[in-house]
């Protein structure tokens, strides 16, 4: 399976994702205290779509897209979904709307996006030096910050783990 790596990642991001969802039931929260409103889910879900039709055309994978999908590049779809969905449940859903009330907007958003960065470093630290990492690092920054612009834009979690499920299973195909 070409997602092994991943498939672990995801499997970890859906392990870190269970006390985040215990806490919420056991303090009584509703779904929208995690990024999942049912008022804002429509615009989340357009949000998301027309984010990963604009990713699709930017990579120039329209045609082969069309030309149809392996079952291996599906499962690896539905394994970026689920990791996607984990993490940004967590870091968009959870941590950033918690922060935004006690930081403020901006510097909320601000600082998921370093947490995030937090969060992506160990897993870049082991595949090469620093010298080689630091413009991967540059660009998942941009990502981040982009993430939570569009979370905060859409109210729900959906669209940036869309985008970033698409954006990064074109990167593998």
């Amino acid at each position: 399976f070409p997602g092994g790596e991943l498939a672990q990642r995801a499997i970890l991001a859906v392990a870190c994702l269970i006390p985040f969802i215990l806490a919420m039931i056991l303090r009584g929260q509703p779904l929208k205290s995690i990024g999942w409103s049912r008022e804002n889910f429509k615009t989340g879900l357009i949000t998301g779509f027309l984010v990963l039709i604009l990713t699709i055309f930017l990579r120039g994978k329209f045609l082969s897209l069309l030309g149809g999908i392996s079952s291996e590049e599906g499962a690896l779809l539905l394994v970026w979904l689920v990791y996607c969905l984990a993490e940004e449940t967590i870091f968009r859903g959870f941590i950033q709307l918690r922060l935004n009330s006690f930081l403020g907007t901006t510097w909320g958003w601000l600082a998921t996006a370093g947490l995030y960065m937090l969060w992506q470093l160990p897993g870049r630290l082991w595949e090469l030096p620093f010298a080689e990492i630091w413009p991967g690092l540059v660009i998942s920054a941009v990502q981040a910050l982009l993430l939570g612009w569009m979370m905060r834009k859409s109210g729900h979690v959906i669209a940036p783990a869309l985008y970033r499920a698409v954006a990064g299973w074109l990167l593998l195909m």
